[in-house]
């Protein structure tokens, strides 16, 4: 049921949100979360049922009708606006082919005094368009306790009009928190691609990579791997080959700005026939680590087609009957 499955969330900190609406499915298709947002804020219960697998029976229609309600009307209080900002933080998820049947994504947001918001949504391609199948909204940390129980954002019960509004919530929760750098994904992900793609010099490839990661301990492998001449070409090689595939990654439109800040995204097919996946972290001064990885099913081989004749005049009949084949038998004389 419906209604069942979002007051599970409710009480574990997860709020009923996150979806894009119905579209029809095409190759290099996207889902995004922003047509759940703006159907929320206006609280337009029968849309964003539509936009879930599991629809919600008569009985539970009262019931889910009046959490919309709650959700729309508190959307101006200090708990609301952060809880819209979310919606509108995550990216949009793009450059699934038309083999996926699944798409998920997962945004996770750092937060003042060691706390964090985290969203996890799942979509399933059903009579040729997206519907939501999971979705979580979480925030976690003692400082955010009581935030994460409060009605109608965070958990279930009546609503606290006042504390949605409390001052408090403006520190623990910044208006900045969820600001998304667009197209810095792409732009990570270009700078790697044409560099460890080319015909670059190899201090170039280690000077891309280091530009896009923080992890010491990778980019102190990564230079051994190098100065070792055993290993060197499989370690430039096989990144050649990765990045070389990357035109089938899933891609984000943004990335989070807030340092510590990752979202990760992918797509699988039937039968997992093809998969991919895709991540963004930020790093220090603003860098942004990027990558991916798919799997593509094989080209089917193109299948042998009869030659035509060319159309010309017909063939001449023999003139001369066709000789008697004796198969090595001789008639004897008589």
């Amino acid at each position: 049921m419906l209604l069942q499955r979002l007051a599970k969330f409710f009480r574990v900190l997860a709020a009923l949100v996150l979806c894009l609406g119905a579209h029809p499915a095409s190759a290099n298709d996207a889902v995004s979360l922003s047509t759940l947002s703006d159907s929320l804020a206006a609280g337009d219960a029968k849309a964003i049922s539509a936009l879930f697998i599991n629809q919600p029976t008569a009985a539970e229609r009262p019931a889910f009708d009046a959490r919309i309600k709650a959700l729309a009307d508190h959307r101006n209080s200090r708990l609301g606006r952060a809880f819209f900002a979310a919606l509108r933080g995550a990216p949009v998820v793009s450059n699934l082919p038309a083999s996926a049947t699944r798409a998920w994504l997962s945004v996770h947001w750092p937060l003042p005094d060691r706390c964090a918001a985290a969203l996890n949504v799942s979509w399933r391609r059903r009579d040729g368009a997206w519907l939501i199948d999971t979705l979580a909204l979480n925030l976690s940390g003692t400082a955010l306790a009581s935030c994460a129980a409060a009605a109608p954002y965070f958990g279930a019960g009546a609503v606290d009009a006042a504390f949605l509004d409390e001052p408090e919530i403006d520190k623990l929760i910044p208006a900045d928190a969820f600001e998304a750098d667009a197209g810095a994904f792409e732009a990570a992900i270009s700078d790697l691609r044409d560099v460890l793609t080319g015909a670059g010099a190899r201090e170039d490839k280690l000077a891309a990579l280091a530009r896009h990661s923080d992890d010491e301990a990778f980019l102190k492998a990564l230079r051994a791997a190098d100065a070792d001449a055993a290993r060197r070409w499989a370690l430039w090689d096989g990144l050649k080959r990765d990045w070389e595939n990357s035109a089938h990654w899933p891609a984000l439109s943004g990335v989070p700005r807030r340092e510590g800040a990752r979202a990760d995204c992918g797509y699988t097919g039937a039968n997992d026939a093809s998969a991919g996946k895709a991540f963004a972290l930020r790093l220090k001064a603003g860098r942004v680590n990027a990558g991916g990885e798919a799997v593509v099913p094989p080209k089917e081989a193109p299948k042998d087609t009869p030659k035509k004749e060319e159309p010309g005049q017909p063939k001449d009949p023999p003139t001369d009957p066709p000789k008697e084949r004796r198969h090595d038998k001789t008639r004897k004389s008589e």
